[in-house]
């Protein structure tokens, strides 16, 4: 009789990692609107901008998620967040910038390698770099202009998302530096 089980799979995703103080801070200035949004605010320990998201990865499929990021060749990346969002269809509030060119050659590249190993990467859609602060938002689309908040990456991570009794947990598995 064939075995019922499962095979092992970690839920796994790139994302530009900014330090505990710039998550920290984002908390603290936005909690009042993530609170007047009625969401669930995610934790400031979570906060991040996603580059490619791979979902379930089977374990023997790791080396080739790390291998499709040891050869991305990018730059640094600074971002200007300086919009405020409610996306209705996707029910979050979030941080929105525009891409500058090397963040768009960073998720390129990803993607690229990605889909060169087989991973099945949404490679339609247009890449939106955000942060999102809050899920199960109510309310309508908004749009609002903030102060500038500039963010820079010399880095990108590998993150694992791990299901727990109060949401996901994140923890950031593997960096790798983003070269001059």
């Amino acid at each position: 009789m064939p075995s019922s089980k499962k095979t092992p799979r970690r839920r796994l995703f790139f994302a530009l990692w900014p330090t505990q103080a710039e998550q920290q801070r984002l908390a603290a200035e936005f909690g009042a609107r993530i609170a007047a949004s009625r969401g669930r605010a995610i934790p400031p320990a979570n906060l991040h901008v996603t580059l490619a998201f791979l979902g379930g990865v089977e374990e023997a499929r790791f080396a080739a998620v790390t291998r499709s990021a040891a050869t991305v060749a990018a730059e640094p990346v600074t971002l200007s967040f300086d919009q405020l969002e409610i996306w209705p269809r996707a029910h979050v509030l979030c941080l929105t910038a525009r891409t500058p060119v090397p963040l768009a050659r960073l998720v390129e590249g990803l993607r690229f390698n990605l889909l060169n190993e087989q991973f099945e990467i949404r490679s339609e859609e247009e890449y939106r770099p955000h942060v999102t602060l809050a899920r199960d938002v109510k309310g309508r689309g908004v749009r609002e202009p903030i102060a500038p908040i500039a963010w820079r990456f010399e880095d990108f991570a590998l993150v694992q998302s791990r299901p727990g009794p109060s949401g996901s947990q994140y923890e950031v598995i593997e960096r790798w530096p983003l070269a001059r």
